[in-house]
């Protein structure tokens, strides 16, 4: 579905592509159109095939297939294409931190904000990054985004019965005003 939808949608494709550049992927996508050529190459016929190709951005003319470059960076194109693709919905991420480097951690989190305040978004991850968390409460202190407009929640599993969800209260500075339960956010200082 990904490579249709870029294909299908140039604006789309420029998006993703200054994505790849601001978070510092190598790769520029390229959409080639696969064609038929007559013997002597005068007649050229459109199959309406295409084929989704990577560039390095330092090099030229040195494509690969798309699906010969990796799993980790098809699996990073999926996020930012379904907020890219419209207005105003609803997007539902299980764990988009998952097999990410700590930098595209933060990067993900800004991906959110601008989700949110630039296209109408509402956002719902369930994430276990606690460099996503920082870099939110980080926006927050530097007035890139309210606190009313981000809501953390701690989901703490109960000895008997259902889990418990804690909301996580923030201020205007974006400190967190309750802990959650079990040092969630303490555990990089006990590693330092």
């Amino acid at each position: 579905e990904i490579p249709r939808l870029l294909y299908e949608s140039s604006t789309l494709l420029e998006e993703l592509n200054g994505w790849l550049q601001r978070v510092e992927i190598p790769y520029r996508l390229i959409v080639d159109p696969l064609e038929i050529r007559s013997g002597d190459g005068a007649d050229v016929r459109q199959t309406g095939l295409f084929e989704l190709n990577a560039e390095l951005s330092h090099t030229q003319n040195a494509r690969i297939n798309l699906c010969d470059v990796g799993h980790g960076l098809f699996k990073q194109l999926a996020l930012p294409i379904q907020v890219f693709l419209g207005r105003d919905l609803i997007i539902t991420i299980e764990e988009p931190e998952t097999n990410v480097h700590p930098r595209l951690q933060a990067e993900i989190a800004d991906l959110f904000i601008d989700a949110v305040l630039n296209r109408g978004h509402e956002i719902f991850a369930e994430a276990h990054s606690e460099i996503l968390s920082l870099r939110l409460q980080r926006r927050i202190a530097e007035g890139r985004i309210s606190h009313e407009d981000v809501r953390l929640f701690y989901v703490h599993a109960a000895e008997q019965g259902p889990c418990e969800v804690l909301p996580l209260a923030l201020d205007q500075h974006g400190t967190l005003l309750n802990e959650p339960p079990g040092g969630f956010f303490e555990e990089w200082l006990r590693e330092v």
